[in-house]
């Protein structure tokens, strides 16, 4: 009988020193995606060209993530740290040829490169920590990590806007590509997970078969395709809610009350706060009521907050409050709905990580596109109503196909 492939460390530090530099990793990936959206602005005007165009860049720096289970499925073999170094060094490289390009066909190739390093790098730490973690700590310990995400408004967006309101944003940019490139020999100290068992043939397909049949073995998940592919529709249909908010919040603010780069880096850090309080909360009793359970409760409430957000938008203040909320249910939804995925097919981790990365950036893709031009022709309720009619509709989702998995 076929063992089921497990997860073990060749060496072992204490598994929290792994989660404080995933952590470290995380804050430097979602810095240099979050601060794309609050300084739309800021690099249409550098390059010449409207928000809309500038949204359509994003949209195509999240289509490459769409690859991203080819990778997934050859880190399920291979292991995990050979493609979170190149995630990491393929950002820098991004962030560098974005930051230096005068013309749009360069900044689009910078986008394109950023969009592969995004899309390889968070699903295989993801992966790695989820193979890595016991049961009984992967809230706790994958939350832990998550928590870049808010923090990287507080200290990561903030003094980049302070910083590009002083020496412009091509500068900051190239500075945080470096760095990035630097970071990219960490995951060499990270323990190698050995996995027992057909560890090299998992995922190989019959080269006999067509490419009709391969494909389908390729996207059939078992028994339990039905949950997992809901825990993946989760993450996919949040990060298109979000996205199509997030896409042009900095733009409502900069039309609306007329805020600059320093004051929407400011903005952007208060609104991690949200994130970030919402993963603490994960973190500390996550493990209690489970993933299915927070994933629901995320899908419900944000829908009601993305619904109510134009009704805010009598003042600078009041709207920023409201934003507070809606970057906290939505942290609040997306950390639950990735735990949900990594935990229903443990032998195929980095396959469904990946796969809900690339449904997922295909969402945030379209989103991209999808703000912009719903905020250009239809105001605030334009990126509000669709947010909040697709979180109901992942509510009922997760109401009617939703699983705990096995861990």
């Amino acid at each position: 009988m076929e063992k089921l492939r497990t997860a073990k460390l060749a060496s072992q530090p204490s598994i929290w020193h792994i989660v404080g530099a995933g952590f470290v990793l995380r804050l430097l990936i979602d810095t240099s995606g979050q601060m794309l959206y609050p300084f739309v602005p800021i690099f249409a005007a550098g390059l010449g060209v409207t928000a809309v165009v500038i949204g359509r860049l994003f949209s195509l720096q999240s289509l490459v993530g769409i690859f991203a289970p080819i990778f997934g499925n050859l880190a399920d073999r291979y292991g995990f740290r050979p493609f979170m170094r190149l995630g990491l060094g393929a950002t820098g490289i991004g962030l560098i040829v974005f930051a230096a390009s005068h013309t749009i066909l360069m900044a689009a190739i910078g986008s394109l490169i950023l969009g592969f390093g995004f899309s390889l790098f968070t699903p295989n730490l993801l992966a790695y920590l989820s193979a890595t973690l016991p049961a009984d700590r992967q809230s706790r310990g994958m939350g832990a990590v998550e928590l870049a995400w808010g923090l990287s408004g507080i200290i990561g967006i903030a003094p980049l806007g302070i910083a590009i309101a002083r020496w412009g944003w091509r500068g900051p940019l190239i500075g945080l590509g470096i760095v990035l490139l630097i970071a990219s020999f960490v995951p060499l100290f990270f323990p190698k997970a050995v996995f027992v068992a057909h560890d090299k043939n998992l995922g190989k397909q019959d080269t006999t078969l067509s490419v009709w049949e391969r494909t389908r073995q390729f996207f059939d998940l078992g028994d339990n395709r039905a949950a997992a592919w809901t825990a993946i529709l989760g993450t996919s249909l949040t990060l298109f809610a979000a996205s199509h908010l997030v896409s042009s919040y900095g733009q409502w603010l900069f039309v609306a009350y007329g805020l600059e780069s320093s004051e929407l880096g400011r903005i952007a850090g208060i609104l991690g706060l949200g994130g970030f309080a919402a993963i603490i909360l994960i973190s500390t009793v996550g493990d209690r009521f489970g993933a299915l359970a927070g994933a629901k409760v995320g899908a419900l409430a944000s829908t009601f907050t993305y619904l109510l957000l134009p009704l805010l938008n009598r003042n600078v203040n009041w709207l920023v409050a409201g934003l507070f909320v809606v970057f906290f249910f939505y942290q609040f939804a997306m950390v639950n709905a990735i735990i949900l995925t990594s935990a229903q097919i443990p032998a195929q981790r980095g396959k469904m990580m990946t796969l809900g990365s690339a449904l997922g950036t295909t969402g945030i893709s379209l989103a991209n596109v999808t703000g912009p031009l719903a905020f250009a022709t239809f105001g605030p309720w334009g990126l509000a109503l669709p947010s909040g009619l697709v979180m109901l509709l992942l509510w009922f989702i997760l109401l009617r196909f939703g699983r705990t998995g096995f861990v």
